[in-house]
């Protein structure tokens, strides 16, 4: 007993074309993926520039204020974030909104940490940026190289 489909003809790809297709798949991926990392690796340096911006205003503001109410002397503390604990609010003392901080076990890319109190490592793809707020400056301590790319 055999059932004849009227209009309908049973056709697969051969061998050949689904060789071809992953091939040519293979060598459009070959050329995006290093661009895709190059793309995420500056994003992520995008965002620590504004970060390091916002720090700094928010650090400018802070010895306004404290010069209008004549207490002088250098900003010393930046939050009140526990040292190497996700999800602590990072700059609470500065900024108006505080940044979620990541643990130097989990490392996330485009994340601080905060590994004393006065020192923070911001994650990217390729390197960690290590910063000190040191005589009321937030100040890069990483090599010069690397400091060198965000300023």
């Amino acid at each position: 007993m055999q059932i004849k489909l009227q209009g309908f003809r049973k056709k697969a790809f051969s061998t050949l074309e689904i060789v071809i297709f992953i091939v040519v798949i293979a060598t459009i991926l070959s050329f995006l993926l290093p661009k895709l990392n190059t793309f995420l690796e500056n994003s992520d340096l995008v965002k620590l520039k504004s970060d390091i911006a916002l720090i700094n205003n928010g650090i400018q503001k802070e010895k306004s204020k404290n010069i209008l109410i004549q207490k002088y002397g250098n900003i010393n503390k930046l939050d009140g974030a526990k040292i190497d604990v996700k999800n602590e609010k990072l700059f609470e003392y500065i900024l108006d909104f505080p940044i979620i901080s990541t643990s130097t076990n989990e490392s996330k890319n485009g994340y601080w940490t905060k590994i004393s109190d006065d020192k923070y490592i911001f994650f990217t793809r390729k390197n960690q940026y290590e910063f000190l707020l040191k005589d009321g400056q937030f100040l890069c301590v990483s090599s010069e190289k690397l400091c060198e790319d965000i300023f």
